[in-house]
């Protein structure tokens, strides 16, 4: 006889559709989130006019044009929400933040789907021009929209993921990715 946990019982829910997974510790139920046609169109115009001719849209930096939308007594228009209706009704893809906490993630969404977190870092550092502290790469990152405006350091994930190094004197440096022939 099978003993039923409550995270087997949990995740029969996430997998028949009653309860929608935003992160790894936000869910809403299905019947609070609905989203009229009129709602949904004023979604992807913030979204659109939002376009910095960037390949990315990052939702932690637009978060504010979002208090515009109806509100409804059930959920909030918070960044995750934002993220779920982008990517499951407006045609657009969810960057994989590799290198911190989901509380620390900026949600950033693209209609690129093969562009990555990593290549987004790439891109901003190579058009970095300055000295290289850790303190104002951190700030340039949190302009982008690349992490959000409360991160207080540059993770250690971006080191041991082989996207950022140190030199000697402490300068942060974009890892160069070496082909394997």
């Amino acid at each position: 006889m099978a003993v039923v946990t409550s995270s087997a019982y949990f995740f029969k829910f996430v997998q028949n559709k009653s309860i929608i997974p935003l992160n790894e510790d936000y869910y809403i139920l299905k019947e609070q989130f609905e989203i009229d046609k009129k709602t949904l169109e004023f979604v992807a115009e913030i979204l659109e006019e939002t376009d910095d001719n960037e390949d990315y849209i990052s939702l932690s930096k637009i978060k504010k044009e979002f208090y515009v939308l109806p509100k409804n007594e059930l959920i909030s228009w918070t960044t995750e929400v934002i993220n779920y209706v982008a990517t499951e009704y407006l045609g657009y893809y969810s960057i994989d933040f590799e290198v911190g906490d989901f509380n620390e993630n900026p949600y950033i969404i693209t209609k690129n789907e093969s562009l990555t977190y990593r290549d987004l870092i790439e891109q901003k550092m190579m058009s970095f021009n300055g000295i290289r502290t850790e303190s104002r790469i951190l700030t340039y990152l949190q302009e982008k929209g690349l992490l959000q405006d409360s991160a207080k350091r540059l993770f250690t994930k971006f080191y041991s993921k082989g996207i950022l190094t140190k030199n000697e004197f402490g300068r942060v440096n974009l890892m160069k990715v070496v082909d394997e022939v």
